[in-house]
């Protein structure tokens, strides 16, 4: 029986483990190879961190040829209680553009899921006083979910017209490069009676926090959670805390699905549940 291919891009930085994701790779049964092959399959597969620039036209070119693409990135909440780091992998795309397995909504295979990838939650306040916190990001990404050139302008000033008071919040790393240094999340999130994002993964703060949340870009892995548009601040009647309560344990269940630990991926799990997605 032939083998399914996999062309590995992982750098070999330390952080991006690509040691891990070659012997995940092996131990799920594909033949790892250097070059991409004159007749891509379509069981054949590229594995790739992230998906912008020249990374994104290489995933075009290897899917036009009939095989699919790995997309890997950090993991989209932090370490666990032990001090792992986890890692999204996912087919087609990143921050829930791709496809992945869920657990098959097998209510104790979901939970024990969830519970690997541990996050506290708070209830959620429809009503909590407070501005609108838009946060911006860096615009990378595959051009359906880079974020758009001043983006975080013009909702900012949807939201200012629609009555809110607004924080714009711009990512960290771009304040850094300038020199100056970011305000810690958690003060700005302590203000928001709303947050806005993109497709940013401040998105899990803030439901955590139970502050309602909305996402701009076409997809977000925990989407089910959010709404789509901005409102005004007394439109969020529209919102029960018992319906958000429960798209949030849904929609954290299913990401928790979406990322997984070194130990995880050097086995070859997660990339064995991805043979199964169509």
């Amino acid at each position: 029986m032939t083998k399914p291919r996999a062309v590995c891009l992982i750098r070999p930085q330390v952080h991006y483990r690509r040691e891990a994701f070659l012997a995940g790779l092996e131990a799920a049964g594909y033949e790892v190879v250097d070059q991409e092959p004159s007749d891509i399959r379509p069981d054949d597969r590229l594995i790739m961190w992230n998906s912008y620039g020249a990374y994104h036209q290489q995933q075009l070119r290897w899917e036009a040829r009939g095989g699919r693409a790995i997309i890997t990135e950090n993991g989209y909440w932090g370490k666990d209680g032990k001090g792992r780091q986890p890692y999204a992998i996912a087919l087609d795309g990143h921050q829930g553009s791709g496809k992945w397995y869920s657990g098959g909504y097998n209510e104790a295979l979901v939970k024990s899921r969830l519970m690997a990838n541990p996050v506290r939650f708070k209830p959620f306040q429809i009503n909590r006083p407070g501005y609108a916190l838009v946060c911006g990001q860096r615009g990378i990404g595959t051009p359906e979910m880079a974020s758009p050139n001043g983006w975080d302008s013009d909702v900012a000033n949807q939201l200012v017209k629609l009555g809110w008071d607004v924080n714009v919040r711009p990512h960290p790393e771009l304040l850094k490069r300038r020199g100056v240094e970011p305000v810690p999340l958690h003060k700005d999130l302590a203000g928001a009676s709303i947050v806005v994002v993109w497709s940013s993964n401040v998105a899990v703060q803030s439901l955590a926090e139970g502050i309602p949340t909305i996402y701009c870009a076409p997809h977000h892995v925990l989407g089910r959670a959010m709404m789509r548009e901005c409102i005004a601040p007394d439109e969020r009647q529209r919102w029960t805390a018992a319906e958000l309560d429960a798209e949030r344990y849904i929609a954290f269940c299913r990401a928790a699905w979406a990322q997984w630990f070194v130990g995880e991926i050097a086995k070859g799990i997660p990339f064995e549940h991805l043979k199964g997605v169509a």
